[in-house]
């Protein structure tokens, strides 16, 4: 017999936490990539290098997580979709942020200060994402 939609929304499940515990390994070591390069005063293309892997580690997480949140029912999944919206957003804000200034040829403190803000939104994004994640899991095993 085929596995029902539970087993399948489970193993969906999995594959996307899965998926993002790998991608934010990823992301966490290119945040300490673009951080320490900003500490040795590195400028240009080791940067951008940093830049484009982080927006677009993040630009994926957001599409994937997006696509592939499980779809429960009830009255806690709301607050958690609603919730899951609000990181989904903020985590594009900060890979927008970190995506304009690819575009600068060199970066003055101001712009280090806010890269490395916006990196560390990032961080906290997906944390963020991670224990929500988490509430959703225990949402789905109540709802069982």
């Amino acid at each position: 017999t085929a596995p029902g939609p539970r087993a399948e929304a489970t193993d969906h499940w999995a594959q996307l936490r899965n998926y993002l515990e790998r991608q934010t390994e990823a992301i966490v070591h290119s945040i300490q990539s673009l951080l320490s390069a900003l500490r040795e005063g590195v400028q240009g293309v080791q940067l951008n290098e940093n830049l484009t892997q982080i927006t677009t580690i993040v630009s994926s997480i957001v599409a994937i997580s997006r696509d592939n949140l499980p779809h429960m029912s009830g009255p806690r999944s709301r607050p958690i979709a609603a919730e899951a919206e609000s990181i989904f957003a903020e985590l594009t804000e900060y890979c927008d942020r970190l995506s304009d200034m690819q575009t600068d040829a060199t970066f003055d403190r101001t712009t280090k200060s806010v890269m490395a803000s916006a990196s560390y939104g990032v961080a906290k994004g997906l944390k963020a994402l991670n224990e929500l994640l988490n509430a959703a899991d225990e949402a789905a095993q109540y709802t069982a």
